[in-house]
């Protein structure tokens, strides 16, 4: 089933795609893409373990920096009064600046519960988006340019299949997909990004004309 509605303007949907990237890295410290996401939610029991594994040793290791931090100010007991005070109180000062261990596994490795809302808030904007426009329905075909193209019944259906195989195999083969490659990767210059962008939208533009051609 589809959700039907007209497109927003072009640069409201780049204005809104541009919040959520820039949301997405500075709420969880890490870039957003949906594949990986989504590839974490399905391995959830996997990635469970792996965040509290993380998390255990991460907590082990602010324990190690709270006693080497007991001792260093245990050696400082034999100097003067003021020098040790100020010394103490540098070393706290850039102790608090410091973010924990603990906080840094959990930015690099949300749990998989902060995946699922992601996916979830993105079908919830979707449907959000379409009941605006006030020509949200629900509909069994992909539209008439697809049913001109795989026709209907099984095959169309057996097309989609596996050309969402093809999708999923192809973002993990390039590590990301169109808003991780093409909106975050683009947007900080790296090289894998952009060719892997360049490579997806040029053989959407060849595939194009080629239907044009032979169809």
């Amino acid at each position: 089933m589809s959700l039907m509605l007209e497109y927003w303007p072009w640069w409201l949907g780049a204005l809104a795609l541009t919040v959520v990237a820039v949301g997405y890295f500075y709420s969880l410290g890490i870039p957003c893409g949906v594949s990986g996401v989504f590839g974490r939610v399905v391995d959830w029991r996997e990635e469970a373990k792996a965040h509290e594994t993380e998390l255990a040793m991460a907590r082990n290791a602010d324990r190690l920096k709270e006693q080497m931090m007991a001792e260093a100010l245990a050696a400082l007991q034999d100097l003067p009064e003021e020098e040790r005070k100020q010394i103490e109180a540098e070393m706290r000062a850039a102790q608090a600046e410091e973010p924990t261990s603990a906080d840094a596994a959990t930015a690099v490795r949300p749990h998989p519960a902060a995946q699922l809302a992601f996916l979830l808030a993105i079908a919830a904007g979707g449907l959000l988006a379409a009941l605006s426009s006030g020509q949200w329905q629900i509909a069994t075909t992909m539209g008439e340019t697809y049913a001109s193209l795989f026709g209907s019944g099984p095959v169309a259906w057996l097309v989609l299949f596996v050309g969402g195989m093809c999708v999923g195999v192809g973002t993990q083969m390039a590590g990301g997909c169109t808003l991780g490659h093409g909106i975050t990767g683009n947007s900080s210059l790296q090289l894998g990004s952009l060719t892997a962008t360049a490579a997806f939208f040029g053989t959407a533009v060849v595939a194009s004309f080629l239907f044009m051609v032979l169809l």
